[in-house]
């Protein structure tokens, strides 16, 4: 989707099994049900969001090089995984919640949304940048970028294993 808005309403179906790259537009996913991304699904600018909640499934790498994520929360499940990669403005403002692996390796992510790293989930952090929303810990949190520095902005908490083997946690 390079412009434009695509809006799921109640009621659509939809198959989307070659990759989905979002680069300029909008996707509203206001069907009434989760939405799972499919393989190779690329947020590089404009808007995910919408009313459903989307999941990141088993064998699932989702790529977020800019833009925002918004409206119903974002689930990265159990087998899943999320690369917060460098590129353009990256805004939150909704909530993550995290089983699998999310990896940040760098840059700024914006927003009044939240991260929860759950239990059993992995929250990698190896690059350079600061993360503005709140982060709630009860997975690993672990940094290791080796001279990089990485601020936590937001309010966090932790019930968790924090682990920093190279470069600095703020």
């Amino acid at each position: 989707i390079t412009g434009g808005t695509l809006d799921f309403q109640a009621g659509s179906s939809y198959a989307l099994n070659g990759g989905l790259v979002l680069e300029g537009g909008n996707l509203l996913l206001n069907a009434g049900s989760p939405f799972v991304l499919p393989p190779s699904t690329h947020l590089q600018s404009g808007l995910l969001g919408g009313g459903d909640a989307k999941h990141v499934n088993t064998g699932i790498v989702f790529l977020w090089s800019g833009g925002t994520i918004a409206g119903g929360g974002l689930a990265v499940l159990s087998g899943g995984r999320m690369e917060m990669i460098p590129g353009g403005a990256k805004v939150l403002e909704t909530g993550i919640a995290n089983a699998g692996v999310i990896a940040w390796r760098g840059s700024d992510v914006a927003g009044p949304g939240s991260f929860t790293n759950l239990a059993g989930g992995v929250f990698e952090i190896s690059g350079s940048g600061t993360l503005y929303p709140s982060l709630a810990n009860a997975g690993r949190l672990v940094m290791d970028g080796a001279n990089e520095n990485a601020s936590l902005r937001g309010a966090f908490t932790n019930t968790g294993t924090v682990e920093v083997t190279a470069g600095t946690l703020h």
